[in-house]
């Protein structure tokens, strides 16, 4: 194969992978919910299936609506504890400004002392910015936005109950639907696709729940021993920004920590320092490694393909970068392996 074969085959290959993943797992997103979703429960279907001898539609049903009441009430309650806590943190940040702005004029004198900038320089520089800020306006915004909110939840209410459905068809003819599958012109490279996604998958879900579950669980001890208000908040946030690519942990603890040196209380600054530098070593530590043995991809290539699919993506390419680059690789191979066999043939 020359090297234009090569060049074609990477265009196709990206340029393929780039739409399936920017329009068609769009188009096609309950369904893909409900794939993994099935998958997930499956074990608990066999189960009790064949261990407990109850009908397999009864039991993709039973498993079905137990497992999403569960963790629908397990969103509600967090998602309660979380709203009450923003709504408080809001109140009291809008109470207690002017306790914001001494903590303020503190850090700008200090980082002035330290810069040996001239007096109230940044001081004036900051407070300046912070006087335009209306936080009246602010929460009667986030109040007035409450219509698309419920017009939003309705959406994702409908893909969720399409999903659930999907899900049920998925576990109930899951023999045929395989056997469909195999049977189609593009049955062996489906499952090979399907093989290599399914690795990818099983061990970026687990490494990146696995770290976003210490990192909470880590910010949250350190916020309750420091001090801090809303710790609940702050530790789901931290590890939230923790799994973006360019942010991390430092985003929420370093202006803490700051926050408390201008204080002078040393021992939640010691706390919270301890915290960022256990948050940091865990994921440069433990993320390359369980990506390298669960999904298959070195750590550099992991943070290759994060960051271009946050940028090509969104969001939402956190996650569908690493797929997306899996999939275009598996096309990309099986074009390379399909030339090759044509061009024996055509030689012979």
């Amino acid at each position: 194969m020359n090297k234009l074969y090569y060049i074609i085959g990477y265009v196709i290959a990206y340029v393929t992978s780039y739409l399936l993943f920017r329009y068609g797992v769009v188009l096609l997103l309950p369904f893909v919910i409900a794939y993994v979703f099935a998958w997930m429960i499956k074990p608990v279907v066999k189960f009790l299936n064949v261990r407990l001898r109850i009908n397999n539609k009864i039991a993709s049903a039973g498993a079905i609506i137990v497992i999403s009441l569960s963790v629908l009430y397990g969103i509600i309650y967090l998602s309660k504890q979380l709203l009450r806590q923003c709504i408080s943190f809001m109140e009291a940040f809008n109470n207690g400004r002017f306790g914001v702005e001494k903590g303020v004029k503190n850090i700008c004198g200090c980082i002035e002392a330290f810069a040996e900038a001239g007096d109230g320089i940044i001081g004036r520089t900051v407070w300046k910015y912070m006087g335009d800020i209306d936080f009246n306006h602010m929460v009667k915004s986030l109040v007035g936005s409450s219509l698309c909110q419920v017009v939003s939840v309705g959406k994702a209410a409908f893909v969720i109950i399409v999903a659930m459905f999907a899900s049920y068809y998925f576990l109930t003819d899951r023999d045929s639907i395989d056997d469909r599958v195999s049977k189609s012109a593009l049955g062996k490279e489906i499952r090979r696709i399907k093989c290599r996604i399914y690795s990818m998958g099983v061990g970026y879900i687990k490494a990146q729940a696995i770290l976003f579950v210490i990192i909470a669980v880590i910010c949250y001890g350190s916020y309750c021993i420091a001090g801090t208000g809303y710790p609940l908040l702050l530790a789901v946030v931290s590890a939230a920004l923790d799994a973006l690519p360019m942010i991390g942990v430092s985003v929420i603890l370093v202006p803490l920590i700051a926050f408390y040196v201008v204080k002078y209380e040393f021992i939640s600054v010691l706390v919270l320092m301890i915290c960022l530098i256990i948050c940091y070593c865990i994921r440069e530590v433990m993320e390359p490694r369980i990506m390298g043995k669960k999904a298959g991809l070195s750590p550099l290539c992991g943070m290759i393909t994060i960051y271009a699919g946050y940028k090509l993506f969104g969001i939402s390419g956190v996650i569908t970068g690493p797929f997306a680059y899996i999939v275009a690789d598996e096309i990309k191979k099986i074009l390379f392996e399909t030339w090759k066999v044509r061009m024996k043939c055509h030689r012979s």
